[in-house]
């Protein structure tokens, strides 16, 4: 089945970059990221836009939550609970110190509900305040419907003047079951309309003749 993009926002919008790492400065996090919207499609990837000063290692990861909010989705949105869905691992020596869309595959066919608000993190707790990841976002245009968040010291907080840069893609969502109906008036006919119907057809495709034999017109 073909892979849609359920939620983004684009880095023609990067204007700003987080700094992701284990490093204790409180000018670096250890995950950052957007609450997005959910199609009812199975997780298959996400993207964000990455990339490294210094030289650092280890593993970094793409995890997906349920969103909560005490305002409103959007404003203070932020992950709630265990995370639904965690990313195959990164290895952070693959990102380059030129920025770029960064692909973190998911294996656990997980489905997002469509409609469903959810917050997705990348997360990096390796490094220092010399060798980290940067996590490009925007903190001009701040056009997403959701809005971000970062965690710093364990303590995720919302931050409603950034929209960080990703893309979620799902299974395209299957239709509904039986398949979606015709319009009143592009159905099927049935029983006596069925039969007019057809024999319209058949008569205007020169199948009945519209003449008797001696040339008079028939009568119906």
């Amino acid at each position: 089945m073909a892979e849609i993009i359920a939620d983004s926002y684009s880095e023609i919008h990067n204007t700003y970059f987080a700094k992701i790492s284990g490093s204790v400065n409180p000018a670096y996090y250890t995950a950052g990221g957007q609450a997005f919207t959910g199609n009812g499609g199975t997780l298959k990837k996400c993207k964000f836009y990455l990339s490294k000063a210094g030289l650092p290692t280890g593993s970094c990861y793409a995890k997906v939550y349920l969103e909560t909010h005490e305002e409103d989705f959007g404003v203070d949105s932020l992950p709630t609970g265990e995370p639904i869905e965690i990313s195959d691992a990164v290895d952070v020596e693959t990102i380059e110190a030129t920025n770029a869309l960064i692909i973190f595959n998911f294996s656990q066919t997980n489905k997002i509900t469509d409609g469903v608000k959810y917050v997705i993190h990348f997360v990096y707790e390796g490094g220092d305040n010399t060798k980290y990841i940067k996590l490009g976002g925007d903190i001009v245009d701040i056009l997403h419907n959701g809005n971000a968040s970062i965690t710093k010291s364990g303590v995720c907080s919302p931050d409603e003047g950034t929209d960080f840069i990703f893309y979620v893609y799902t299974e395209e969502p299957a239709p509904p079951a039986g398949g979606e109906s015709l319009p009143a008036d592009t159905q099927k006919p049935t029983g006596y309309n069925c039969f007019i119907s057809q024999f319209v057809k058949n008569m205007l495709a020169g199948f009945i003749p519209l003449k008797n034999p001696d040339g008079s017109e028939k009568c119906w």
